[in-house]
């Protein structure tokens, strides 16, 4: 909030962007209730947007947590909107089951997909991007999820939906965030997410490999523009 405050003060024409983790649930959930987890996936924008209230179905939660009055006013008079909201989902992790605390990934594709765009839209009427999309897998699936996901965002736009971007993230080959809890080298913590893939050359250097998906992902970005 106070970040977009002060850019906005001294950069009017700024545009900003607040990107949310785009958790869903399957059935009923443990030890957090499933109503609560599924208000608890806004809870970021909507206290920045100046949403939450005591009469808002999180209250009870928040209130039990530690949140005041004071603090809900406080979030109210600072409330600010973004220009886009940012939507991150992974086809292979952002849907599970939470049982006694452990999340167990459920593989949700294009449906997980339409359900946060349709969920954030209806939401916030705002328009979206998903800022963050990938999978670990081979160049094939990567391809698959490219087409699929492209494919679903064409037809959410043709219902009305306005989304205005799509970023595979991460773009390269990626060091799991486990590597800073250890000592091997960093190689062997290389998680396969990119459509560009990273090797190490007998010089120690790391060559930027574009695998098959890179071109597949240049050609949708084409079609998107024309």
């Amino acid at each position: 909030m106070r970040s977009q405050q002060e850019i906005a003060a001294v950069l009017p024409e700024a545009t900003f962007v607040h990107v949310d983790a785009g958790f869903l649930y399957e059935g009923e959930t443990s030890p957090v209730p499933r109503g609560v987890l599924d208000e608890r996936r806004f809870l970021a924008l909507d206290l920045i947007s100046g949403r939450v209230d005591d009469r808002a179905p999180i209250y009870p939660y928040l209130a039990e947590h530690g949140l005041t009055a004071a603090d809900l006013q406080w979030f109210r008079e600072n409330a600010v909107t973004p220009d886009v909201i940012g939507v991150n989902y992974y086809p292979r992790f952002s849907n599970g089951r939470l049982e006694d605390g452990a999340f167990t990934p459920v593989r949700s594709d294009a449906r997980g997909l339409r359900t946060l765009v349709e969920l954030y839209t209806d939401r916030y009427r705002l328009p979206i991007a998903i800022t963050e999309t990938s999978l670990v897998g081979t160049a094939e699936e990567k391809i698959e999820w490219l087409r699929e996901s492209a494919a679903e965002i064409a037809a959410l736009r043709s219902e009305g939906h306005d989304i205005v971007g799509f970023t595979w993230f991460p773009f390269f080959t990626m060091v799991d965030w486990l590597y800073r809890f250890d000592h091997r080298p960093a190689d062997e913590w290389f998680m396969e997410f990119g459509i560009v893939d990273l090797r190490r050359g007998a010089d120690q250097v790391l060559e930027r490999v574009p695998n098959p998906a890179f071109a597949v992902f240049q050609e949708l970005a084409q079609a998107a523009r024309s």
